[in-house]
């Protein structure tokens, strides 16, 4: 199950399509691995305000998430590469 504050994320992705090509390509993907993996994904809509802990990943607040979540742990994510170069690395937490 994902969730997202993003509701055309979540409508693009159950209606299977969006305008954009490359949300379009990363749609496709997600419903291809789907069939080949034979699992299912569900995306509902959470509010702004319940998503704060995932706004500090994404927004770049890292250190104050770390200090927040003091027992979370890195995972590294499995980017396919034709999206790789979307990707922003994490910034060294040790400092």
């Amino acid at each position: 199950m994902l969730f997202t504050d993003n509701a055309s994320c979540v409508d693009n992705i159950k209606r299977g399509y969006a305008s954009n090509d490359l949300a379009n390509t990363i749609i496709r993907d997600l419903f291809i691995q789907q069939i080949v993996f034979s699992f299912a994904i569900r995306v509902n809509y959470i509010p702004t305000h319940d998503n704060q802990l995932a706004d500090m990943l994404s927004r770049g607040q890292h250190r104050k998430f770390i200090k927040q979540n003091p027992d979370s742990i890195y995972i590294t994510p499995v980017i396919p590469s034709y999206l790789s170069h979307l990707i922003n690395t994490v910034p060294s937490l040790s400092q």
